[in-house]
């Protein structure tokens, strides 16, 4: 009974071992190369190598099947940028709901040469490893269950992926939207731009309250008005398998 489980989600269980197997790696990693040097710089020259790097290559040997997903008949290019708002907003209130659960770590933000290399790494290299991995490598290795599901699981690792509890429901939210949104447009490159937005928001909005003021404002309304749509015309709810 066990073994006719396994081999009925083989492909959850391939991603899970996946990812088992690309935190031993990170930790393996972090613990060779750990004394070598010290510093910021250092510190995320370590996250990139350790954490992205192996994650991603070992998604992708292990999961990737290297195929196109089909982009949805009706998918609207303008469709990123109200996924983005969405994500943005439900994932505000997830973090707002954590914030009432549990105490939310804190700490300096990185200043000079250091604030360059930690923008690059959240803006640029984080957003195009991760999605390589949870919105491509993840999603077709599901590919033969509904899209929700699809969408569920990838987003439940990614958020496991990030080893915080006080970023779980965040990085939840955040991971379900690019996992619809990856269906939808069969391509990894829109889940990029909008990864990459938002994490350019939250660096700007930490470090500038003119920004923090317009988002604060901006985002209830048009991540409100944008989930209502996405709501509505079904692109977030459809459980329909993907049949190629």
């Amino acid at each position: 009974m066990l073994m006719t489980f396994i081999r009925k989600n083989e492909d959850i269980f391939r991603l899970l071992a996946a990812f088992a197997v690309s935190q031993l790696l990170s930790v393996a990693l972090m613990l060779l190369f750990d004394g070598m040097a010290e510093g910021y710089l250092y510190s995320i020259l370590l996250n990139v190598v350790c954490v992205l790097a192996v994650n991603t290559a070992v998604y992708l040997m292990i999961c990737g099947k290297g195929e196109r997903r089909d982009k949805s008949a009706d998918y609207r290019r303008y469709e990123p940028v109200v996924f983005l708002f969405g994500a943005v907003f439900l994932s505000c209130a997830a973090n707002m709901v954590t914030r009432l659960i549990l105490p939310v770590r804190g700490g300096e933000m990185p200043q000079g040469t250091e604030l360059i290399a930690y923008t690059v790494y959240t803006v640029v290299l984080a957003p195009v490893s991760e999605e390589l991995a949870f919105r491509k490598a993840a999603l077709d290795r599901l590919s033969e269950r509904s899209e929700n599901t699809a969408a569920i699981v990838s987003a439940l690792v990614f958020a496991a992926y990030h080893m915080s509890a006080d970023m779980l429901l965040y990085t939840f939210v955040l991971g379900y939207f690019l996992g619809r949104l990856a269906i939808r447009s069969g391509s990894v490159l829109p889940c990029i731009a909008v990864h990459a937005a938002n994490n350019l928001l939250t660096v700007a909005v930490a470090y500038s309250e003119a920004v923090a003021t317009i988002v604060n404002f901006a985002v209830p309304v048009l991540g409100a008005a944008g989930l209502i749509w996405l709501v509505l015309s079904g692109r977030i709810w459809c459980i329909k398998s993907r049949n190629r």
